[in-house]
């Protein structure tokens, strides 16, 4: 398996390599028709291979992956399975024959609701078939998993999503639980929890300093993209190499008759068009009076953003460069990614201490900062060599800084001083902080 992580050698002062929230310009367009919108064939594509950041991707209908010719000619052009994923064993695929601009001529019970798995030569192994439509498939950890629309009934009749799982692929589980499942080989997300792997077997929980990741993860060529779990942030997109440093993109609401649109994003609703990236979305207005007795009436848009794809492509690129902390088992997923200063790794202080499980008192006149840690107290000050340690002062090598309304710590100095070991390993660029 390749390997994920690049082995840096980072000098100097690296502040740039910190990332918030980064304003790129968006240009809009909305459009009261939906035909004049579908013009372009990106929002209502069927599975298709497409470029992205110079490398062909297929993109099937829950999936974003490397395009190879032999999978494509295969399951696409010969079995009618365009959602298929490798599991490391086999191909787990479902059958799609009936989707698409079709659809609509085609009732639920016409559908084909079969899953396969076929070996590395794309020999059929197994074949199950469902009474229901299957909506995805996923795979985790040894378990398939169905995603289908129609499971359930409520108790008014209507459909309820639900998923059907499976360990040999014959013996298969009503499972009623809340899952997201999203596998991307070293970085996956089960059951609403992050994981990522260094060396393609071992997983490690991420701790996510930003709690309004959403929990859709989907792929956008090589890197991972994620929306905002805020209702009121819709208009925001986060992508990341990692799935533990992201890039922000506030992609702004447009102005339309007074009002201001937001969009509700879908990450596969990404794709390039020559220089620029492209973002649909649709947006809805609601009109009521509440003087008269008339129900309330929806105005449906749609809007298509584009900026240049360049600089956030680079932007990306240069993420790669960052300095992975992990924290007994868990790596730190920080909002504001670590830097490099003479040598030194800084890292947010409020969130590393919080997940030690220690207190921390700001003070925000004098712009310093005080632990009050299970071994032992530290006192230190933004821009001061400086600290004190259980009433004695010490040195460190580089100060506190703040950055971009961070406070930003030594990681080192300040670990070892509350009790903790910290070991460097240099093939996965990683910090390891041990009790």
């Amino acid at each position: 398996m390749k390997k994920l992580f690049s082995i840096l050698l980072i000098l100097g002062v690296m502040y740039s390599n910190s990332f918030a929230c980064l304003a790129f310009d968006f240009a809009s367009e909305i459009f009261d028709d939906t035909n004049e919108f579908l013009k372009f064939p990106q929002l209502n594509r069927e599975s298709v291979y497409e470029e992205i950041n110079g490398k062909k991707f297929f993109v099937n209908y829950s999936h974003m992956t490397k395009y190879d010719e032999g999978e494509y000619d295969f399951f696409v052009t010969q079995e009618n399975c365009s959602d298929y994923i490798w599991t490391g064993e086999y191909y787990f695929a479902r059958s799609t024959a009936y989707e698409g601009p079709a659809l609509a001529d085609y009732k639920i019970s016409d559908w084909v609701n079969s899953i396969k798995l076929f070996d590395k030569d794309f020999n059929l192994v197994k074949e199950h078939q469902f009474e229901h439509r299957v909506y995805s498939v996923f795979y985790y950890n040894g378990t398939y998993y169905c995603n289908m629309p129609y499971l359930y009934k409520d108790e008014y009749g209507y459909p309820v999503a639900g998923y059907m799982t499976s360990a040999d692929f014959e013996s298969w589980q009503d499972f009623k639980g809340e899952i997201e499942v999203s596998d991307f080989g070293v970085f996956r997300s089960y059951n609403l929890i992050d994981e990522v792997s260094f060396d393609g077997q071992n997983f490690y929980t991420i701790s996510n300093e930003n709690k309004n990741l959403g929990n859709r993860i989907q792929g956008f060529g090589e890197w991972i993209a994620r929306k905002d779990n805020e209702s009121s942030n819709d208009d925001v997109l986060y992508l990341s190499n990692d799935n533990i440093y992201f890039l922000k993109l506030q992609v702004p609401g447009v102005i339309y008759n007074d009002r201001n649109l937001k969009g509700s994003f879908d990450p596969m609703k990404m794709y390039e068009q020559n220089n620029e990236l492209v973002v649909e979305t649709d947006a809805f207005i609601l009109h009521y009076d509440p003087e008269t007795n008339e129900s309330p009436k929806y105005e449906f848009k749609y809007i298509r953003f584009t900026t240049p794809k360049q600089p956030i492509y680079d932007k990306l690129e240069q993420m790669k460069n960052t300095v992975y902390v992990r924290l007994n088992d868990e790596i730190l997923g920080f909002e504001v990614a670590p830097v490099i200063e003479a040598g030194r790794t800084l890292v947010p202080m409020r969130f590393l201490f919080e997940q030690m499980g220690e207190e921390v008192l700001w003070d925000g006149a004098a712009q310093s900062a005080t632990v009050i840690g299970r071994t032992g107290n530290i006192t230190f000050s933004i821009d001061n060599t400086t600290a004190n340690v259980n009433g004695e002062d010490k040195t460190m090598d580089v100060p506190a800084r703040l950055i971009n309304d961070k406070t930003m710590v030594p990681l080192r100095f300040l670990s070892e001083a509350l009790g903790y070991n910290v070991e460097w390993d240099e093939e996965s660029n990683m910090a390891i902080i041990t009790q």
